[in-house]
């Protein structure tokens, strides 16, 4: 019959079988699971190129977008400066030409009058004054 011995080694072979598969299956779940979680880092890493590219194209035309409001920006502040200063010349021009009538005026008329600055406003504000000569 069987001895007590052999079953104890018999078991300790199946044992020891039993240990290396395991083992073996616990590193091949173990490799899949890595394999696996590679794939969505991998994934992961591949769309995040295309958002680094936005992300890098969106800078550039906010880039862009601030120098055209600065361009602008500067255009028409230049664009009102000479607003400004045709509103500031309108007036000289006014007193300029009354002059050159008054001094035609009295050209003509050979009078010797000394033309001032406020007589010369005076006929600019009020055209009836200059318009009728």
């Amino acid at each position: 019959m069987y001895s007590a011995a052999p079953l104890p080694l018999a078991h300790a072979v199946l044992t020891e079988k039993a240990k290396n598969d395991a083992t073996k299956k616990a590193a091949c779940v173990a490799e899949l699971r890595v394999e696996a979680m590679n794939v969505g880092v991998k994934e992961l890493f591949s769309s995040e190129k295309p958002i680094e590219h936005w992300g890098a194209t969106i800078l550039r035309f906010i880039k862009l977008s601030d120098q055209w409001l600065s361009v602008t920006h500067s255009m028409n502040t230049a664009i009102k400066e000479i607003g400004d200063f045709e509103n500031w010349m309108r007036p000289w021009n006014l007193i300029l030409e009354a002059s050159m009538q008054l001094s035609t005026i009295t050209k003509h008329e050979h009078v010797v009058s000394p033309i001032t600055l406020p007589s010369v406003y005076v006929l600019c504000t009020v055209p009836q004054l200059w318009s009728s000569h």
